[in-house]
């Protein structure tokens, strides 16, 4: 909200016997540090939602929590992630 930091939504695909996986960078507007790594799902879910509650805490609505491959709470970044 503050212009900050920017969170990114996006995919990769690794080749043609890999499933596309979605994933979250926060890029700190000022230094350009990207921190990568917030999370990994299988997929490319349709539904899913990335929404900055406030300054410091991003939450992910309709989630598939099946879908998680990884997930890192990256505290260094200055933002909070809540799943719902």
């Amino acid at each position: 909200p503050n212009g900050k930091k920017i969170a990114k939504l996006g995919y990769s695909d690794c080749g043609a016997t890999t499933n596309w996986q979605t994933y979250i960078e926060i890029v700190d507007v000022k230094t350009g540090k990207v921190f990568n790594g917030f999370l990994g799902l299988d997929g490319k879910p349709e539904d899913l939602e990335v929404i900055w509650e406030s300054d410091t805490k991003l939450t992910f609505t309709n989630f598939p929590i099946e879908k998680l491959l990884r997930f890192n709470q990256d505290y260094s970044s200055g933002v909070s992630v809540a799943i719902k």
